[in-house]
C-alpha cells in the first residue's frame, strides 16, 4: 500500500481538496464487514481534520456521523480485550515498512487508545507489555498526561529505565514549545540517582551504551526556574557537574577545530611591530599604561575607564550586554540546547567581555603598584568626595572594604549596590537623601530606577516597528537578495549599494516592501527604483542603532556626530515618538543594560544567570580566593556603570537647564 493513497493528521496537506473529498466519501460509504485496520486508523484522522476545521467537505454533519459510527462500532464493540488492542499495536509499529503506516499513524494509534479510553479494558502489566514488545517510544506517552495518569508505575518505570531519559525532564526547562508530562510518582531521591548516573555517564541496565550531552550538562549547571520540585542539586552534585563540564570541555577542544584565545590586550604605546601584528590577527583592547601611570587624581582615572575599549558604545550604552541581534550567528540560534529563560550569550558577547575583564585587570595591577589606589578607593572617593563637591549630591555612606579577602570584598560591594539603587531612588523623589526615609525604602529592581531626564531611552516596541527593523537589517528576512550578482546581507545594504527596481523583487517579497512603501521608510520612484531620500537616509542610522543595541540614549548620539546634525537626528526622534512609532522611557538604565545587571547579579529572571549576589552573600571559603578575581572584576564593572550613569545624569541635566555641563565626563 503507497501512502498516498491514505489521509493521516501528517499527510493530509499533500492531498488535493478534490481528493480528500473523494476519498472520505468513500470511507463513510464502505461497509464495515469491509473495513481493515488501516481504514479505521484512516477515518480516525479524518474524523479528526473534520472536526477541527483543519479540512472541509460536503455533508459533513452526515460524514460525521457515520464515521463516529463506524469508529465506535470498532473501538467500543469489538476491541474489548488485550489481544484486540495487541493487533494494532503490532500493525502500526512493526511494520517495517519506514514510508507509510508506520511513520504516519503510531500517534493516531495512541490518539485512538486516549479518545477511547482503552485502559477501561487494559491493565497496566499488559499495556507495560504491549510497550516493552512493540517498543513504543517513551517521548511519545510523554506528550500528554493521560499516560503517566492512567498507568503511573508502568511510565515511571520507563523513565527510569534508561539514564538519558533525564534529558525529557531538562526539556521542559529549554524554550522548546514541546512540553513533556513527567510522572508525578517519581521521588526527589529517584531524580537524584538519575541525575548522578547522567552526570557520570553511567548507563542503566536498558542502556547499550550512554554517554551524557555536554548541551544538557550545561543546561543543568545553570540556575533552572523550578527544578527543585523535581531534584535538589546539592554541593556534591554540582561539583561533579562542574567537573564533567570541564572535561567534556577539554575533550571537545582536543578533538575539534575552534577558536584558540587569541584575545590580547596591548600595551600602549607598545612597539609598532607588535601593535600592527595584533591589529591585524586578533581581538584586542589596549590599555594606555603610561598615560594611567603619569596621572594618579581619581577623575582623570574614571574618565580614562569610561573609553575604555569595548566598555561602552559609541552611544553610552554599555558594550557588555548582549546584543544578539549583530552578535548571534544562525549557528548559535539554532544549535544546543537553552534554557527557557535565556540571557543570549555567544562567541562575541564571550570576546567582549574577556577583552574588558582583562583591561580592568590590568588597571587594577597598574594603579596598585603605581599609586597606592584600588577601586574600592575610587569608589569611595566618587561617592563621599566628588558627588558631594560637583553635583552638590550627599549620599548616605557608601561602605567599601580593602579586605585582603576578594570573597568579603564582593559581598560588600554588592551590598553597597543595593544601597545606593536605594539612595537613588529617594534622591529622585527628593531631591536629597534622607537617612531616616532611607530606611523604610524597599530596595527597587533595576527597571524602577527612575532617570533625571525626559524621554532619555528610545525604543522600537510596537509590532509595526519591530516588523520594519527585521525587514530592513534581518538576514533572514530574504529581503537582501535579488539574484547571486545583486545581494547583500540585509535589506538596508542592498537599497544603498545597488540599483534596484520594484520589479525585481521575488513576488514572495513584495508584501514586505510594500509595507515598507507605506510605512515610509523607502521611495519608488514613477519608474520604480527603490531608494532612500535624504530623510530617510538619516532615519535608517536611528534604526540601525536600534536594531544592533535595542535601544538609543536621545541626548548621547554619538559624539562624532555635529550639534545640528544631532539635532536633526533628535528631532525625526522627536517626529517617531509624536506619531507613535517610537516609544521613550525614562529610567536610569537602559532595558539592554537591566537585563545584563539582572544576568550578572540576580537569579530570578534568566535560568542561565551568573547570580553573583546569590553566589556570594553567604561567603565562601578563603581557599581558593584568587578564583574569585573574575567575579570581583564584574562587580567592579557594576559600580563604574553606576558611576558613569550617575555623572551622565548630572552632566545632561545642567545641559537641559541651559548650563556648561561638567566637564568631567566620566
Amino acid at each position: 500500500m503507497q501512502n498516498d493513497k491514505r489521509i493521516s493528521g501528517k499527510n493530509w496537506l499533500m492531498w488535493k481538496l478534490e481528493d480528500i473529498q473523494g476519498r472520505i466519501e468513500f470511507l463513510s460509504k464502505k461497509m464495515s464487514n469491509d473495513f481493515d485496520i488501516p481504514d479505521y486508523l484512516e477515518m480516525f484522522d479524518c474524523l479528526f481534520l473534520i472536526k477541527n476545521e483543519k479540512i472541509k467537505v460536503e455533508n459533513s454533519d452526515q460524514i460525521e456521523i457515520q464515521l463516529s459510527q463506524n469508529l465506535d462500532g470498532e473501538f467500543y464493540k469489538r476491541i474489548s480485550n488485550s489481544e484486540g488492542i495487541s493487533t494494532y499495536f503490532n500493525f502500526v509499529f512493526m511494520n517495517t515498512d519506514e514510508v507509510t503506516e508506520k511513520y504516519f499513524y503510531q500517534d493516531t494509534l495512541l490518539n485512538i487508545f486516549m479518545a477511547y479510553d482503552f485502559s477501561r479494558i487494559l491493565l497496566e502489566k499488559d499495556f507495560q507489555k504491549i510497550i516493552l514488545e512493540y517498543e513504543v517510544p517513551l517521548v511519545k506517552l510523554l506528550k500528554d498526561k493521560y499516560w503517566s495518569k492512567k498507568y503511573p508505575n508502568a511510565i515511571k518505570s520507563m523513565f527510569l529505565g534508561q539514564t538519558k531519559n533525564l534529558e525529557f525532564l531538562l526539556n521542559n526547562f529549554t524554550d522548546s514549545k514541546n512540553k513533556n508530562y513527567i510522572p508525578k510518582n517519581i521521588t526527589k531521591d529517584e531524580f537524584y540517582n538519575l541525575a548522578d548516573k547522567y552526570i557520570n555517564d553511567i548507563g542503566s541496565q536498558n542502556d547499550d551504551y550512554f554517554e551524557s550531552n555536554l548541551n544538557y550538562l550545561r543546561l543543568l549547571n545553570t540556575n533552572l526556574s523550578g527544578i527543585n520540585r523535581f531534584l535538589e542539586i546539592d554541593a556534591e552534585l554540582k561539583l561533579q557537574l562542574n567537573e564533567q563540564v570541564d572535561q567534556k570541555n577539554t575533550t571537545l577542544f582536543k578533538n575539534a577545530v575552534v577558536h584558540s584565545d587569541n584575545i590580547s590586550i596591548i600595551l600602549h604605546p607598545d612597539s609598532k611591530e607588535k601593535f600592527d601584528s595584533q591589529l591585524n590577527q586578533d581581538f584586542f583592547g589596549i590599555v594606555d599604561v603610561d598615560f594611567i601611570k603619569s596621572h594618579s587624581d581619581v577623575p582623570t582615572l574614571l574618565t580614562y575607564l569610561k573609553y575604555l575599549s569595548h566598555f561602552f558604545t559609541a552611544n553610552g550604552i554599555l558594550n557588555l550586554c548582549s546584543f544578539p541581534n549583530v552578535e548571534g550567528t544562525v549557528f548559535d540560534k539554532f544549535m544546543g540546547v537553552k534554557p527557557k529563560h535565556n540571557y543570549e550569550t555567544n562567541y562575541a558577547f564571550d570576546v567582549k567581555t574577556t577583552l574588558i575583564l582583562r583591561e580592568l585587570g590590568l588597571f587594577d595591577h597598574v594603579i596598585g603598584v603605581e599609586h597606592d589606589l584600588s577601586f574600592e578607593k575610587i569608589f569611595d572617593y566618587f561617592f563621599n568626595d566628588f558627588s558631594k563637591n560637583v553635583f552638590n549630591m550627599k549620599w548616605v555612606h557608601v561602605p567599601f572594604s580593602e579586605e585582603k579577602s576578594l570573597s568579603i570584598r564582593i559581598k560588600i560591594l554588592l551590598s553597597s549596590e543595593e544601597n545606593i539603587r536605594k539612595q537613588w531612588k529617594v534622591y529622585t523623589k527628593k531631591n536629597s537623601i534622607n537617612p531616616k526615609l532611607l530606611n523604610y525604602e524597599k530596595t527597587p529592581n533595576f527597571s524602577e530606577l527612575p532617570s533625571l531626564l525626559p524621554n532619555k531611552y528610545i525604543y522600537a516596541e510596537t509590532d509595526v516597528a519591530k516588523r520594519i527593523l527585521y525587514l530592513l537589517f534581518s538576514d533572514q528576512s530574504m529581503m537582501g537578495y535579488i539574484s547571486e550578482s545583486v545581494k547583500e546581507q540585509d535589506f538596508a545594504n542592498l537599497i544603498i549599494r545597488h540599483e534596484v527596481h520594484y520589479e525585481d523583487f521575488p513576488s514572495y517579497n513584495l508584501t514586505a516592501l510594500n509595507l515598507l512603501i507605506d510605512e515610509n521608510i523607502i521611495c519608488k520612484s514613477e519608474h520604480g527604483l527603490i531608494y532612500f531620500d535624504a530623510k530617510q537616509t538619516t532615519a535608517i542610522s536611528l534604526y540601525s542603532l536600534l536594531w544592533s543595541q535595542g535601544v538609543i540614549n536621545y541626548y548621547n548620539l554619538p559624539s562624532v556626530l555635529s550639534s545640528s546634525l544631532k539635532k536633526q537626528y533628535q528631532l525625526i526622534i522627536d517626529e517617531f515618538l509624536s506619531n507613535g512609532r517610537l516609544e521613550s522611557k525614562s529610567s536610569f538604565f537602559s532595558q539592554p543594560e537591566i537585563d545584563f545587571l539582572n544576568y550578572l547579579l540576580n537569579n530570578k529572571d534568566f535560568d542561565n544567570s551568573k547570580g553573583l549576589r546569590n553566589k556570594h552573600e553567604h561567603g565562601h571559603s578563603l581557599d581558593f580566593d584568587d578564583e574569585y578575581y573574575e567575579d570581583y572584576l564584574y562587580s567592579v564593572v557594576v559600580f563604574l556603570l553606576y558611576i558613569i550613569k550617575i555623572n551622565e545624569e548630572f552632566h545632561l541635566q545642567s545641559l537641559l537647564k541651559g548650563g556648561e555641563g561638567y566637564f568631567t565626563e566620566t
